[in-house]
């Protein structure tokens, strides 16, 4: 296995892009942890109660995130949600150290939470935006959280694309849709999603 340049990969994308599965798969081609908006939660979470409850918490993020997942936190498992994980004050003042303390420790592929937008430019970060047309979002939306109704689907996306665009303007004052902010931007309709793995692989490679 070929040692990646990059240290960390920051994904952004749009609801029913693939982009969570894609990214997985760039975590383990590169052998690079996957972090993505639930474990960053679970985190912030953790830390906040055991910082409360012990005088020296563990010193860094993968030993806080192995000790919440020892205590039962969680089973390391996916499950994709239909609602955004909203939450501003403390909770969200850690979360955004820890996304700093992820990229000076260890390499690590990010999905979410404004990573890609705020880590760009950063030395060994690339930026990748995934995204598509409605039309997939909508099959895939539909296939991947069993929705019949397409009208719902939509909703959904709508209301994710809207989620995210005002998440992303209050934390950087940018449109998270501007091509411009990335250093690689895949349509995954077109490119579909292994070939779209491989093309973020070959550019952190």
């Amino acid at each position: 296995m070929t040692t990646p340049t990059t240290k960390t990969i920051a994904i952004s994308r749009q609801r029913g892009s693939g982009g969570s599965r894609t990214a997985r798969a760039v975590a383990d081609r590169l052998g690079l942890r996957y972090v993505d908006r639930e474990l960053l939660r679970l985190a912030a979470e953790y830390l906040r109660t055991s910082t409360e409850k012990a005088a020296t918490p563990p010193s860094t993020w993968w030993s806080r995130l192995g000790e919440a997942f020892a205590s039962g936190g969680a089973d390391g498992g996916y499950t994709p949600s239909l609602s955004e994980a909203v939450y501003e004050g403390e909770l969200f003042d850690i979360e955004q150290r820890l996304l700093t303390e992820i990229v000076d420790e260890q390499p690590a592929v990010i999905v979410g939470r404004g990573a890609a937008q705020q880590l760009r430019g950063r030395p060994g970060v690339v930026a990748v935006f995934l995204h598509a047309p409605e039309i997939h979002r909508l099959a895939r939306v539909q296939s991947v959280y069993q929705i019949r109704d397409e009208k719902a689907a939509r909703r959904a996306i709508e209301m994710s694309d809207a989620d995210r665009a005002r998440f992303i303007r209050s934390l950087t004052d940018t449109e998270w849709t501007d091509a411009r902010l990335y250093d690689l931007t895949v349509d995954t309709a077109a490119a579909g999603l292994e070939r779209t793995a491989d093309l973020i692989v070959q550019l952190a490679r």
